[in-house]
């Protein structure tokens, strides 16, 4: 809220991993605003584990690193198209495009982010839809912890680097 009030922006909670929330949060900013010309697709989270990793850890992070970004475009995507195109950014990781050691469920779901975000700027480029899919690779965010492990052997950027570079 305190980020949303400095900025001028608009604070809408939101669970990623419920395609309604998404829905809500789209609905919210195109009432405030009019119409999103840019959406930024932007949440992760990280659980350790391999082959133990339960059904319920896949399934959550398959919701919040994968049909996160597919609930988005489905509220976002026709409607940037039919005004002639929008923007649309999907954070992934590194670890879509690598892979990290300590968490299964993290690796793949990101892969499959990066996946997504080919698929959407193949399916509607020739549309106008810009997309990019930010990869970094360890950041200091709530999510790091101790030295990062795998992915924070080349060291960390801090999150204002990376939206630095974003907005570059």
């Amino acid at each position: 809220q305190p980020v949303a009030e400095e900025v001028k922006g608009l604070a809408v909670a939101c669970d990623v991993s419920r395609e309604a929330d998404i829905k809500r949060l789209v609905q919210q900013a195109e009432d405030r605003h009019g119409r999103i010309d840019v959406y930024f697709s932007n949440a992760g989270i990280v659980q350790r584990g391999g082959l133990e990793a339960s059904d319920a850890d896949w399934e959550r992070n398959w919701k919040i690193h994968v049909m996160a970004h597919v609930w988005a475009a489905r509220a976002v995507v026709e409607k940037m198209v039919t005004r002639g195109g929008g923007y649309f950014l999907i954070t992934a990781s590194a670890a879509g495009l690598l892979n990290i050691v300590e968490s299964a469920t993290y690796g793949v779901t990101k892969h499959g982010a990066v996946a997504f975000a080919e698929w959407l700027a193949i399916a509607y480029g020739r549309r106008g839809l810009r997309v990019s899919c930010l990869c970094p690779q360890a950041v200091i965010t709530g999510m790091y912890k101790g030295d990062g492990g795998s992915a924070g052997v080349d060291g960390a950027l801090t999150a204002g680097q990376v939206a630095g570079e974003v907005v570059k």
